[in-house]
């Protein structure tokens, strides 16, 4: 039986079998992959502690006909300081979510994998900064080609004012509050501070995006233009979203 080496993140495991684990990883040569770990709830399983959820492994995995089969695995980085704060693993299991629900199977993308593997390390490195959420959520729709138009008007494409303008998903980007009413009735506010932080986050990494003060208000805008455009988008609800909502509420009585 063929085998083949990669390295990947773990995104999903989901019980199969008395024994196996279904595993699903994005990958750095093969994208999104879901591989049968035999064995792998055996207390004694060799690659056990090797398969955590988040963990960036070296793997090694046999072709199969309709699944492939992980034959071994190697941790690289296993992040254990997401693993010790429940806002950090709510946050984790966001991340993960997303990139499994908007990626395809077998597709190869090194922006999506390599921005995964980005904001893993910064987010067990840095407090849970809603700025890494932000972060990874518009730079995995531009990964993803669906980046929004933030010059222009997306629907009489004319140069945007630095005024209250307001977000189209329908459109996908921007429009002028001429064309909001007419066009798209339901397109969002946005600020034109929190215009010019969008785009900030398209045009810098995460180490720089860090360093910028991003005030509450703001934030809250990019949170909900983000949401509301990956919703759109996906055509679902994302099941993380209530887990992080879940837990923000318990750090608010404590």
């Amino acid at each position: 039986m063929p085998t083949y080496k990669t390295k990947g993140i773990i995104i999903k495991r989901s019980d199969f079998g008395e024994a196996d684990k279904l595993i699903t990883i994005y990958t750095d040569t093969e994208g999104k992959i879901r591989t049968k770990a035999k064995g792998i709830r055996w207390i004694l399983s060799r690659n056990r502690g090797h398969l955590e959820l988040f963990n960036y492994s070296d793997l090694v995995i046999a072709n199969g006909k309709e699944i492939d089969t992980l034959i071994s695995a190697y941790t690289i980085e296993s992040f254990k300081n997401i693993r010790n704060s429940l806002k950090k693993t709510a946050l984790a299991y966001y991340f993960a979510e997303l990139c499994d629900k908007l990626t395809a199977e077998k597709e190869k993308n090194n922006k999506i994998f390599d921005l995964v593997l980005e904001v893993f390390r910064a987010l067990d490195k840095n407090e849970p900064k809603e700025e890494i959420v932000r972060y990874y959520e518009i730079n995995l729709l531009l990964a993803l080609g669906y980046q929004p138009e933030l010059g222009l008007c997306v629907h009489c494409r004319k140069a945007l004012q630095p005024i209250n303008n307001y977000f189209s998903c329908k459109l996908g980007g921007i429009v002028c509050p001429a064309c909001s009413t007419k066009i798209d009735p339901r397109s969002v506010r946005i600020s034109k501070d929190a215009l010019k932080t969008l785009r900030f986050f398209l045009s810098y990494n995460l180490n720089t995006v860090l360093k910028l003060k991003v005030t509450l208000e703001i934030n809250n805008e990019l949170k909900n233009v983000c949401e509301k455009f990956l919703r759109y988008i996906a055509e679902k609800e994302f099941k993380s979203t209530k887990f992080i909502k879940e837990i923000d509420n318990l750090f608010k009585e404590l």
